[in-house]
């Protein structure tokens, strides 16, 4: 009789405990991310798994991508990441959903009694997702094969494995997006398969990307709100890739009018082979073959829409780039 009792007990004990658990309801906003399959739920209440654990999906198409988690009471930390931690969001320090450790910046959750539907938030913040106000940030690798793409920075106390991490486009170029944007001045580098890029020499040559600079010891990249909220760069550089050739800055290129509208008239150095534009996803988008004796040239802008590109003059031992806004 005492056996069948005692098991009694363990059996209802064990009922309890499951009872006690609660659901909870993840959602996270995928709308503004690119190059991702799935993304997962990931933290402390799932020993940090990956894909195989908490997997989030997407049945309606909406891109509020959800799962439903039983959890018993408690506190947690946890993040959202995709494809068996392929890529994941990267959380500002001191953000109100969050807490840091050990240089890790994790979201917070304290689950009790009654059920809960968590709210949207978009990828890497803390609120929901506003249009057309994120930050994106394309970095063009030149043909750099790299697996994983940061930001390092003030913001993360120049900790190279500590910033957001870049979704790849599939065409060598990664993109960061911070949803919102930084409220205050972004002091900032690259950082590749664990190497920082060094813009001191292209700042001692005349560059202009790294403004923040000593020209000695340090070369940073500065994004200030008010700046486009679209951004294009060149890891390792500030105007193009080198391959061989001779990089040359924005100086030595002339183009107008900038901002253009239907066309754009370049005048062309000598030697100059070829012309390009290219888009904010590192996509040449224009090219044309240009003739020896040929010293100006003209792009109709009709059907490109308005935003920011990188023109490129080459010859055979140079590049020349700059900057150009399309306004319609």
């Amino acid at each position: 009789m005492k056996k069948i009792y005692f098991l009694s007990c363990a059996f209802l004990l064990r009922l309890n405990l499951i009872e006690a658990q609660t659901n909870v309801t993840f959602q996270v906003d995928m709308n503004q991310q690119t190059g991702f399959t799935t993304p997962e739920v990931n933290g402390t209440f799932n020993n940090w798994c990956g894909s195989s654990c908490n997997p989030l999906s997407d049945a309606n198409g909406d891109g509020i991508w959800e799962t439903t988690i039983a959890l018993a009471p408690g506190n947690y930390e946890y993040k959202f990441a995709a494809d068996n931690w392929l890529t994941q969001e990267s959380l500002l320090p001191g953000s109100p959903c969050t807490n840091t450790t050990s240089g890790f910046t994790n979201r917070t959750l304290t689950v009790g009694s009654s059920a809960m539907i968590l709210p949207i938030v978009c990828w890497g913040s803390c609120s929901a997702c506003v249009s057309g106000n994120a930050l994106k940030i394309t970095v063009d690798l030149c043909g750099q094969n790299s697996q994983n793409i940061r930001l390092t920075g003030a913001f993360w106390n120049w900790t190279w494995n500590a910033g957001p991490v870049a979704a790849s486009n599939g065409n060598g170029t990664w993109t960061f997006t911070l949803n919102p944007p930084p409220a205050a001045a972004m002091e900032y580098l690259i950082v590749s398969d664990s190497v920082q890029e060094n813009l001191i020499a292209e700042m001692q040559n005349g560059g202009t990307c790294a403004p923040i600079t000593d020209y000695f010891s340090f070369a940073n990249r500065v994004w200030t709100p008010g700046d486009p909220d679209s951004v294009y760069i060149i890891y390792n550089h500030c105007t193009s890739c080198v391959s061989g050739i001779e990089e040359k800055n924005e100086k030595n290129i002339k183009a107008y009018p900038n901002p253009a509208k239907n066309s754009l008239y370049v005048n062309l150095n000598i030697g100059t082979k070829k012309i390009q534009l290219i888009n904010l996803l590192g996509d040449v988008i224009y090219e044309r073959m240009i003739n020896n004796n040929d010293t100006n040239a003209s792009v109709n802008l009709v059907n490109f829409e308005s935003g920011f590109y990188l023109l490129r003059t080459i010859g055979d031992n140079f590049i020349f780039s700059k900057q150009i806004i399309i306004e319609k």
